[in-house]
């Protein structure tokens, strides 16, 4: 969705930050939205006629708010890329640690394996000793 301000295809030190917004189409998605838009105010309002919004002054220039969306955008997105990584995480210590369990398992199935093998073995150590005699 192309960034439509003021005088379309540039702002105060952003020549031409339209055309590369509407070049990348998928510079807004996030993993859990597809559409993001972004609101410049118009250059006819009064800063004086209302209240500013929280995170806005009055002398803000349009660029300096698309690049405090674009940066608010970004920010999500690299908060949304670190919970799916913690995620991903997550889920590979689970595999891990019952990968381990498993393997702990069968290590102790084949320790009781051996030990009964070496008892057989002893067993018959013994008989071939009694029948030496």
């Amino acid at each position: 969705m192309p960034v439509v301000g003021p005088d379309p295809g540039t702002f105060d030190g952003f020549p031409g930050l339209v055309e590369e917004l509407s070049e990348r189409p998928n510079v807004f998605e996030s993993p859990s939205t597809h559409s993001i838009s972004i609101k410049v105010p118009s250059p006819t309002s009064s800063p004086n006629s209302s209240t500013p919004p929280h995170n806005e002054t009055p002398n803000d220039t349009p660029a300096r708010v698309v690049k405090r969306q674009l940066n608010t955008l970004a920010a999500r997105r690299y908060r949304q890329r670190r919970l799916d990584q913690v995620k991903d995480l997550e889920a590979e210590l689970r595999n891990v640690q019952r990968e381990r369990d498993e393997l702990r398992m069968r290590v102790s199935k084949l320790e009781g394996e051996t030990e009964v093998l070496k008892s057989l073995l002893g067993d018959q150590k013994n008989k071939r000793i009694a029948r030496a005699r």
